[in-house]
């Protein structure tokens, strides 16, 4: 059975005591994470990936859990958000589809966004990768799916990141340095190590959707290999606004699983713009948005497929 190592555990109620522990550590030169439900770090840790010797539990910070209307807490649950009255439509269909009941009771709506990236030879253990060779990603100087010692291949795998980013959101990221928003587009990075653009310290709290979020038709549509548990070998989401004819008004598209962060195809959408939703135009749609889908070697499927 896979244990966890040894960590310091630090309890803070408010985001304030939180950053004001991130501070100290960060002073004291001492590496740490943020944990909330903790379902995909912890067997990170217990398969002795990338461990820190404090972890900051942001689970009691009550200020985390609010919702309203057009505002979610990052420390929300999965489990929350799929009974909410106000959770768009496209947010759904990926809770849904989203590992199994047990772990979106745990699991929080921050967690999914700053999931780890995955890879297949990465995400075992200890034991495993030490046969095997280590990484880029963790105690390594070589990726194994694309042989170089400078790009980690490891790929985003949040399913909640897609739907999220068509619908416009903003984050807000409160950090030792003050606070900031920026657009959820604006937040990955496509290099499996750094995985984001987020400074030393900085907590995700909230979630922000435009006026306009319930105003698109959206949908998320997820390949895995289970029906429940999986990571996305794949995940597509879009939104749509028409015209009064029927006609393509706005469209965005954004897809997981298959990159170091996720794609969002701004030309391709804008090649449909003003099109009638005709089959023959949804057919070049989905040739369009595979053609523009390069998946990284990096999958439980072959890439073709």
């Amino acid at each position: 059975m896979m244990t966890l190592p040894e960590f310091t555990l630090h309890r803070p109620s408010s985001v304030t005591e939180a950053l004001d522990k991130a501070r100290e550590l960060i002073a004291a030169g001492h590496e740490f994470d943020y944990i909330s439900g903790g379902t995909d770090l912890l067997m990170n840790y217990k398969n002795r990936v990338n461990c820190k010797a404090h972890l900051i539990s942001l689970k009691g910070v009550q200020e985390l859990t609010r919702l309203k209307e057009d505002s979610m807490g990052a420390g929300v649950t999965l489990h929350q958000l799929e009974k909410w009255k106000h959770t768009p439509q496209v947010m759904l269909d990926a809770l849904h589809n989203l590992a199994s009941p047990l772990i979106r009771e745990t699991g929080t709506l921050g967690g999914n966004l700053m999931v780890d990236t995955r890879c297949f030879f990465l995400n075992q253990s200890a034991f495993w990768r030490k046969s095997l060779g280590y990484c880029l990603k963790a105690e390594g100087d070589f990726c194994h799916v694309v042989p170089q010692k400078e790009i980690c291949y490891a790929t985003y795998s949040s399913d909640m990141g897609p739907g999220l980013m068509v619908l416009g959101a903003k984050i807000r990221l409160e950090g030792p340095n003050g606070t900031r928003d920026i657009p959820l587009t604006e937040f990955y990075v496509d290099e499996g190590r750094d995985r984001f653009q987020r400074n030393a310290g900085e907590i995700l709290t909230q979630v922000n959707l435009p006026k306009d979020a319930r105003e698109w038709t959206s949908g998320y549509r997820k390949l895995r290999l289970r029906d429940t548990l999986d990571f996305p070998a794949m995940g597509v989401a879009v939104a749509v606004k028409q015209a009064k004819d029927n006609s393509i008004s706005d469209l965005r598209i954004a897809i997981c699983g298959v990159s170091m962060a996720p794609l969002y195809l701004v030309d391709v959408a804008k090649e449909f713009l003003g099109e009638q939703p005709t089959s023959e135009v949804l057919d070049k749609l989905a040739e369009a948005t595979m053609n523009a889908t390069q998946p990284v070697k990096n999958l439980v499927v072959p890439t073709r497929y």
